[in-house]
């Protein structure tokens, strides 16, 4: 299976990390909570661990400039180590 592509900031390793799990978290919760069909999503792989990706560019996008401003944020408060 195919897996998620890493976004890359110009933060610290563990910053980039979270960033990946929270955008791994966000499809997770959408598909278990059912918020759309269960057919929008696929099973991929993340960490050697089964996990669910959207399927729906629109919806991509979104939590992409979602995970994307979220990690901006926290280069911009957070200091750098």
């Amino acid at each position: 299976m195919l897996e998620f592509r890493q976004l890359r900031f110009p933060v610290h390793h563990d910053r980039i990390v979270t960033l990946d799990l929270v955008e791994v978290a966000v499809h997770t919760i959408l598909f278990v909570r059912r918020l759309y069909p269960v057919d929008l999503f696929t099973r991929k792989k993340k960490w050697d661990a089964p996990v669910y990706q959207s399927r729906h560019p629109t919806l991509n996008e979104y939590i992409t400039g979602a995970v994307k401003a979220v990690g901006e944020e926290l280069s911009r408060v957070m200091p750098q180590r």
